[in-house]
């Protein structure tokens, strides 16, 4: 207790000082506690990068470019260091301002962290659908015609992989008899709701049930994806090497098609999360500007008043 009265009286000048106190200080256990030191070396190792030895002279800004970088490949340390996970940036966030906080309430720093407006799209990095292949697009979108039963069963399991979000495993254990006749609901064993599919998958499916049926019967029982040559099931490893295809898939992934598929179906959600952080002056709007905006944020105030009224609430166009 007294070592952190003395350097509460000395104004410690260094970034290490200052965390040991702040350790010392808090009641963590022993992991936790290392955690803690290691995301407030890692903010130290940032500000010696930047020649910022001093903590007095440690400003805001430089603590939201601190985050920012969190996000993006470190090369200003040596070795050069991979970009951080969002959960990973954002526990760095939430961290690190507890530790400046502390750093303030002591008179170490002259501002106060929790006063910067907070944008949080500089820490979460959302993958953004441009980055699926054209040709991918086209798949899913029901685009492309199939020539033969092997490539017609790539793109029904592309479509599935994207509109379904399933898993190599949990296509491999679909049969037939889980689509239902019109193609527009998959009942998967393990899942609580059935999955909406929308019309270009049942296209895919025609196509690539045709192709199959040239040689074999397709029955209620067979499975929903089949090997080419003995129609018996696959693996979920050969799922997974359909969607890594380097030449037809350029090795996009089951975990890619998810992703995209997230980000297209929450693009509107995003939206009006951003506008109603504006409302509460949380920070700016990047995705919603101008009269757009405004109209926006009126139809989830007109939303917001009938629940409040106990109203029935019609779904937002």
């Amino acid at each position: 207790m007294h070592i952190i009265l003395g350097m509460a009286k000395s104004k410690p000048k260094r970034f290490d000082d200052a965390a040991k106190s702040w350790v010392l200080a808090l009641p963590l256990s022993a992991s936790a506690a290392a955690a803690y030191a290691a995301e407030a070396k890692r903010l130290s190792e940032y500000c010696a990068s930047r020649r910022v030895a001093d903590l007095r002279s440690f400003r805001g800004p430089q603590w939201l470019d601190y985050l920012r970088s969190l996000t993006s490949a470190r090369d200003y340390l040596s070795p050069p260091r991979k970009a951080l996970k969002a959960s990973s940036a954002l526990q760095a966030m939430r961290i690190t301002r507890a530790f400046l906080t502390y750093c303030m309430q002591r008179g170490w720093i002259s501002w106060d962290p929790g006063e910067l407006r907070m944008d949080p799209s500089p820490v979460i990095v959302r993958p953004p659908v441009a980055e699926l292949p054209v040709h991918v697009r086209q798949v899913v979108a029901g685009g492309v015609h199939a020539t033969s039963e092997r490539e017609a069963r790539r793109h029904f399991v592309v479509a599935l992989s994207f509109w379904g979000c399933l898993k190599p495993w949990e296509l491999a254990a679909l049969q037939v008899r889980h689509l239902s006749k019109d193609r527009a609901l998959l009942s998967c064993p393990h899942r609580h709701q059935p999955v909406e599919l929308p019309p270009p998958v049942a296209d895919l499916w025609t196509r690539y049930e045709e192709c199959r049926s040239v040689r074999s019967k397709v029955r209620p029982s067979s499975p929903l994806v089949a090997s080419v040559r003995s129609s018996a099931a696959v693996s979920a490893w050969s799922i997974w090497a359909i969607l890594n295809d380097a030449a037809a898939m350029q090795g996009v992934g089951s975990r890619r098609l998810r992703a995209a598929y997230a980000t297209l179906t929450s693009a509107a959600a995003l939206r009006d999360i951003d506008l109603v952080r504006v409302q509460a002056g949380k920070g700016g709007a990047r995705r919603v500007r101008g009269a757009q905006a405004r109209d926006r944020t009126r139809q989830l105030n007109a939303s917001t008043l009938e629940r409040l009224r106990g109203g029935r609430v019609q779904a937002a166009s």
